[in-house]
């Protein structure tokens, strides 16, 4: 349905993590890491790959991409950058 989705869904999956999920209908994804170093890492390499226009991200240099590090607590989910 939304190429784009599969697009950066596919590249969070080559970075790592152990699952990359879409939330409800989108257009939110979100990877689950071991820890923060390796959640840190993927949007550090994403980033950069997003500036760089490198592995496919060229052709898709229209798209806005936030991201965010945060872990789960037993009070929700706390930002960390």
């Amino acid at each position: 349905r939304k190429p784009e989705l599969k697009f950066i869904a596919d590249r969070l999956s080559q970075l790592g993590g152990i699952c990359t999920r879409l939330t409800g209908s989108g257009p939110t994804l979100y990877v689950l890491t071991a820890d923060e170093a390796e959640a840190q890492s993927i949007q550090s390499r994403l980033n950069e790959e997003q500036r760089n226009g490198s592995n496919g991200w060229s052709e898709h240099s229209n798209l806005t991409l936030s991201t965010w590090v945060a872990e789960s607590t037993s009070r929700g989910v706390r930002l960390i950058n």
